[in-house]
């Protein structure tokens, strides 16, 4: 039986991808930070640069401050992982403050810290770049950090997933140039994840101005991006933050014609973080309210 023929209580499985990491981060925010490390060490040791961005993201919640992660920098002087970390966490509590301006400019020296000391390193890349986005800098920055992260770190989904949205219009761009550095991100690995960019840079444009170039775009970006989730084996937790993520901008978007089969490649799970920075506060119940509304036709 298909997902949109059960009935909608079915129990949902938040964040069971990474089940096992979870606790991790709980036991670090609590100031058992080793686990932690020894995940994220292990995670960049085997060039799974998204799984690793995917636990700082979690770890890095302005609602926790920074005393943890403080502590963690202290006992790892130099640590690649803790700097990361640490730097997220900074521009995360910079961006939620009513002092951001100062606060962003003084994450400077670990931002750059982090990036030099590992400069494939794709979070650390993308957190530079939020925060030259925080900071108010212009169109020139962003396309100078561009060129450093290239030269740097050219497979990083992370930043470049970051730089779709600003090059858009919406922020420092146009469509046309969102789009182009989208597709030639692809252009790097077109077997990674990378592919999923186009359908980003797509939906971008058809959640807020809907055109017919979006349209084309779309219809150009979506059967490549499926077939490289359909690849993935279902118990990878990039898989469901991968699908979540195509997933929910669709719905945001209010594609009903496209949503349903992405629901269908999520069954009943549903990765939070992923769903919260598309859709709001509220992620599980927006989840649960689209596998009520958008269903095949």
């Amino acid at each position: 039986m298909g997902l949109f023929s059960r009935q909608p209580t079915a129990q949902l499985q938040v964040d069971s991808h990474l089940a096992g990491d979870l606790p991790l981060i709980e036991a670090a925010h609590a100031g058992a930070a080793q686990g932690l490390g020894d995940r994220l060490a292990e995670l960049r040791a085997q060039g799974r640069w998204h799984h690793r961005h995917q636990l700082i993201a979690r770890a890095a919640s302005p609602d926790r401050g920074t005393g943890w992660i403080e502590d963690w920098a202290r006992q790892s002087t130099g640590n690649q992982d803790a700097l990361t970390t640490r730097a997220v966490t900074e521009v995360r509590i910079a961006r939620s403050s009513d002092d951001r301006q100062r606060l962003l400019s003084d994450a400077s020296l670990v931002l750059e810290a982090a990036r030099d000391r590992s400069p494939a390193d794709p979070t650390a890349w993308s957190a530079l770049f939020d925060q030259a986005h925080g900071l108010g800098h212009g169109a020139e920055r962003v396309r100078e950090l561009v060129m450093e992260a290239e030269a740097a770190s050219p497979g990083g989904f992370a930043w470049r997933a970051t730089v779709v949205e600003l090059l858009s219009a919406r922020w420092h761009g146009t469509t046309e140039e969102s789009w182009d550095f989208a597709v030639g991100s692809v252009e790097v690995d077109p077997q990674s994840r990378l592919v999923l960019l186009p359908s980003y840079a797509a939906l971008s444009v058809l959640r807020r101005e809907p055109d017919e170039l979006a349209e084309q775009m779309l219809a150009e970006a979506l059967p490549p991006a499926r077939n490289y989730l359909e690849s993935c084996r279902i118990d990878e937790a990039e898989y469901v933050e991968a699908v979540s993520s195509i997933a929910a901008r669709l719905v945001a978007a209010t594609r009903r014609r496209e949503a349903p089969a992405y629901l269908e490649l999520l069954g009943d799970r549903v990765d939070s973080v992923v769903w919260s920075t598309v859709v709001g506060p509220d992620p599980v119940g927006v989840f649960t309210q689209a596998r009520r509304t958008f269903r095949s036709s």
